[in-house]
């Protein structure tokens, strides 16, 4: 379980900033794409990014969920 733990805040944080781009590509954010085949588009492509992250990027860091929420805003807006 603390493996998992160490990859969930560097996953979530690509999952965030590739949340900012399927908010404003237009192809993307089409209403005519029902938001459940969008959001599995996203997690998909997550997971898909993910692996090719640097290892210092996946370095397990100690947040808290203040810090967490700061960061994900933060890689929204990017």
């Amino acid at each position: 379980m603390p493996d998992l733990e160490a990859h969930l805040v560097p996953f979530l944080l690509v999952a965030f900033r590739l949340s900012g781009v399927f908010m404003l590509a237009p192809l993307l954010a089409s209403v005519m794409i029902p938001g459940k085949v969008r959001i599995l588009l996203l997690a998909s492509l997550a997971l898909a990014v993910y692996p090719a992250l640097p290892p210092r990027a996946i370095a397990p860091v100690d947040f808290d969920l203040f810090t967490l929420a700061v960061a994900a805003v933060g890689e929204t807006l990017i």
